[in-house]
């Protein structure tokens, strides 16, 4: 009779739509918003789990989010925050100069210390970096 109860219960559409659901809700979605030239914004990942080829082991995505443009950059799975800022300026920088926002899944730590060392590197100061944003300043 369990079964049976557990069957019925499984396949009725009002008894599966009236159950609670039992995890936190879920955040809105906001959009990107749309890049004004090329290199404004950038999506980073990294693709690992490849097999060894010239001391590598994984590559680092880096795409455009206007034009998609690509650039695939050799690199290993144990690359850190000062490692990645060395790849950024000689494989990205040199060609694009430096985006308004970097968007990746390695969570907002990364993120920071990332931009942190490209802005010592680069002998940035940080109270200048948000002085000129092309959506506000027209």
């Amino acid at each position: 009779m369990r079964k049976e109860i557990e069957r019925y219960m499984a396949s009725c559409h009002i008894c599966r739509r009236s159950r609670t659901t039992h995890h936190s809700l879920f955040g809105t979605l906001r959009p990107f918003s749309i890049p004004y030239r090329p290199g404004q914004d950038i999506l980073i990942d990294f693709v690992t789990g490849l097999p060894w080829s010239n001391g590598n082991d994984a590559i680092w995505v880096v795409v455009d989010r206007l034009i998609k443009m690509c650039h695939l950059v050799p690199c290993r799975t144990t690359t850190d925050a000062h490692s990645l800022a060395d790849l950024f300026l000689y494989n990205i920088w040199k060609h694009h100069g430096l985006p308004l926002t970097i968007i990746s899944d390695r969570g907002p730590q990364c993120a920071t210390e990332f931009w942190g060392i490209i802005w010592r590197r680069l002998m940035i100061d940080r109270r200048l970096s948000t002085a000129f944003h092309p959506e506000t300043d027209g």
